[in-house]
């Protein structure tokens, strides 16, 4: 598994230890079987998911990458995420590699 620590200005503050107002984001990718991996988008600070579902450990949001005959790659992130998780899916695959995009839904933390 890699977990990549944020790497924007923004979210940089997110590594800082102890800092209430920098929301704490990381990454991680791993293998899941053969052709396929995952990227994970892990949000510890959220505290609600939709408008219904309290959070007491934040959330996740998951992408993945699908290799065969032809590349597909599941989902995306949340936009928060972006400056680290571009970096992060290429160095998986050159994304002129990827043949399929495909959304799941278009709530922002699957298309981000």
């Amino acid at each position: 598994m890699t977990s990549v620590a944020p790497t924007s200005a923004a979210s940089a503050a997110a590594s800082v230890i102890g800092s209430p107002s920098a929301p704490r984001l990381s990454l991680q990718s791993e293998g899941i079987g053969a052709d396929t991996s995952t990227i994970r988008s892990l949000d510890w600070d959220r505290s609600r998911f939709d408008i219904e579902f309290g959070l007491r450990n934040g959330t996740t949001y998951n992408a993945f990458l699908v290799r065969g005959e032809r590349t597909a790659l599941i989902d995306t992130s949340h936009a928060k995420f972006r400056d680290s998780w571009i970096p992060l899916l290429e160095g998986q695959i050159d994304p002129k590699e990827i043949d399929y995009l495909i959304v799941s839904h278009t709530e922002p933390d699957h298309s981000g």
